[in-house]
């Protein structure tokens, strides 16, 4: 925070080349990034000063587009983004001034926003998944996992990206203490069924958790017991469905 400013890095060649993206206040927090087929950057993130939700990403001529995608109130913190398969972006995150979970996205050629779990203090460490639509489903479904402060709880959101009936619904995927801080998703095949994985920190007992859909229920685990673990948690798989997660001890 010298500067207060977003950046960028891209590596390659042997080297870094580094690049200040937005400079217009405090800016920079809570970023999210992917990258398209293009090799093009994407990122949400959070400017402090202004309390609303921004995006960046290049054109053609390698030349940053900034655009402010909401900022009703104070909204954009603990944002997640993600591309999906024709390479359209959406972005979860926290309306702090309601404590509620929004959805943003600019599937449909411009941005659709929409307030997607409003019970409780909600929508802090936002992550986010996209299946595209299968057989005869027209939308796409969308999977937010996030952190519910008033009753510590992991809480899973989902629904269809369909502006016209989003049909957001949330239920409850760990509630054993105080958990669900620090959230990570990855959503992939796993014993040849597409699955959620999710690691988070359990603040009651200190411990790294994983939760995954068993088919039926929700199935939870403790990975790590070892001393005051599991903040900051990243989670990925590998070609053969194993599960990988660093952390913080």
């Amino acid at each position: 925070i010298t500067n207060g400013n977003l950046k960028y890095a891209r590596g390659g060649g042997g080297f870094w080349s580094i690049q200040t993206v937005d400079s217009a206040g405090l800016v920079g927090l809570y970023t999210s990034l992917a990258v398209d087929g293009l090799g093009h950057p994407h990122i949400s993130y959070y400017d402090l000063t202004n309390t609303a939700l921004k995006y960046a990403t290049v054109n053609f001529f390698d030349v940053w587009v900034l655009t402010t995608v909401d900022n009703t109130g104070s909204v954009g913190a603990y944002t997640s983004l993600v591309l999906d398969g024709l390479g359209h972006v959406h972005i979860s995150y926290r309306d702090s001034t309601n404590g509620d979970l929004k959805y943003a996205t600019n599937r449909y050629g411009v941005w659709d926003i929409t307030t997607a779990a409003v019970a409780g203090d909600v929508g802090y460490y936002t992550s986010l998944a996209v299946d595209e639509p299968q057989g005869d489903e027209l939308y796409p479904t969308v999977f937010i996992f996030h952190y519910d402060q008033t009753n510590g709880d992991l809480r899973l959101t989902q629904g269809l990206c369909n502006p016209g009936a989003w049909g957001f619904e949330t239920s409850t995927v760990d509630s054993a203490g105080d958990v669900g801080r620090y959230t990570c998703l990855v959503r992939g095949l796993i014993e040849y069924e597409t699955r959620s994985v999710i690691s988070y920190y359990d603040v009651t007992n200190g411990n790294l958790k994983c939760a995954y859909w068993g088919g039926d229920v929700w199935v939870t685990e403790t990975v790590d017991s070892g001393g005051d673990v599991g903040r900051f948690t990243s989670i990925a798989l590998d070609a053969e469905g194993y599960i990988h997660m660093s952390y913080y001890d």
